[in-house]
């Protein structure tokens, strides 16, 4: 590695661990400010149930396909409620949970053999991009899924000790129980370690062992799940939207400003002078740039080596479950891709890096912006008739 080569990549880390502790910093401002609306209540009256009963409940909240989610998925929040009873430290706790996630995919990124860059700078712009900032300050279950993709992929790296193959397993069914959508993740890396040739009994019956601890909490929810009467939002309509794909396309990429301020969009953007729109550029001309470089540089690059991290997890936390949920017929909402997080960060930073270093940092520090735009707007105005609502504080 020459100098000038190596001094980039030093600096991009630099660029991404100033970007992470930023990250941090927005996911602990304005608390006061968090989305208060019928979910978040309903999360909060569960957790003061269970904890007031001190047992796991049946049943969790209503999941979007209509099903509805393991009692696992008030656990948390009924030990944040334990610690205390206000709703914005519960939130605050939700938040430390997240920082400490980013932490550790950090951390289990500089132990890949190779891709390091990549993951890193993913990581970078994981912290500051919108969506996953406002996932995580709320009161929201599949919001604690970060810490359990960062113990699966922490597992899987430690592959080779089988204590590691039954934490898979115990994992990804409990992410599976606190979201339906961690089952398809779940399903997603078992099938690309088969792929991988990663497999064998032992292995297998390792991580099987896994899920059968795992689902011990939940044979109650499965009994309702089968034989309950619930109606299902699934559908043939469902899977001809593609709707995980175009969430690839907008979420990582920072934009999806749409999700939260609905009719207020442009209310927003005129807000601040049309200026939310001269980001949304600078992103679009990162990844239009990073295409080109990856059309010259020819189509066999593409080529899936499972042996290259970067190819792995992109497969097993983002490709496989991406065509999983669409074949499931299921609504998918931006919030079914936050256990895919990291590794679709890192495909998006492995493309901006394929125009250049500066591009990247372009790309980044245009997220961030519009990451503290949004939560500016919000601060100020809320967006009543938006998904966001009016904030706590509003109230």
């Amino acid at each position: 590695m020459g100098v000038v080569e190596f001094h980039a990549r030093r600096n991009l880390a630099v660029w991404a661990l100033l970007f992470l502790l930023v990250g941090i910093l927005l996911r602990l401002i304005w608390l006061q400010d968090m989305e208060w609306k019928a979910d978040e209540k309903l999360m909060y009256a569960l957790a003061k149930s269970a904890y007031e009963k001190g047992a796991i409940p049946d049943l969790g909240m209503p999941s979007g396909v209509g099903l509805p989610n393991a009692g696992f998925s008030i656990v948390p929040f009924a030990i944040l409620y334990a610690f205390s009873k206000d709703p914005v430290l519960m939130t605050l706790g939700v938040a430390l949970v997240n920082c400490i996630a980013l932490l550790l995919f950090l951390a289990i990124a500089l132990r890949l053999p190779q891709r390091k860059e990549e993951f890193v700078c993913g990581i970078g712009l994981l912290s500051v991009n919108l969506l996953m900032v406002l996932y995580s300050r709320k009161l929201w279950a599949q919001d604690l899924l970060p810490i359990f993709m960062a113990g699966i992929w922490y597992m899987h790296i430690q592959r080779r000790f089988l204590l590691s193959l039954v934490g898979i397993g115990l994992l990804g069914v409990l992410a599976g129980q606190l979201h339906i959508s961690g089952f398809f993740y779940l399903a997603g890396l078992f099938f690309a370690m088969w792929a991988a040739k990663q497999l064998n009994m032992r292995s297998v019956l390792a991580i099987g062992l896994g899920v059968i601890m795992g689902m011990l909490p939940a044979i109650s929810w499965i009994s309702e799940v089968l034989w309950g009467a619930h109606t299902s939002n699934t559908g043939l309509h469902n899977i001809v939207k593609f709707e995980y794909f175009l969430h690839l396309l907008t979420d990582p990429a920072g934009i999806n400003v749409q999700y939260s301020l609905g009719k207020h969009i442009m209310e927003f953007v005129q807000y601040y002078g049309y200026v939310p729109s001269l980001f949304a550029v600078g992103i679009a001309t990162c990844t239009i740039l990073g295409l080109i470089q990856v059309v010259k540089r020819g189509v066999s690059q593409l080529r899936l080596n499972l042996s290259d991290p970067l190819h792995f997890y992109v497969l097993a936390f983002v490709a496989i479950p991406a065509v999983l949920l669409t074949l499931s017929g299921s609504p998918v909402r931006s919030h079914y891709l936050i256990a895919a997080a990291p590794f679709a960060h890192a495909a998006w930073a492995a493309l901006w890096l394929k125009a250049g270093a500066k591009w990247y940092v372009l790309g980044l520090v245009c997220q961030l912006l519009m990451t503290i735009a949004f939560l500016y707007y919000v601060h100020q105005f809320g967006a009543p008739e938006g998904d966001y609502g009016i904030p706590y504080r509003l109230q």
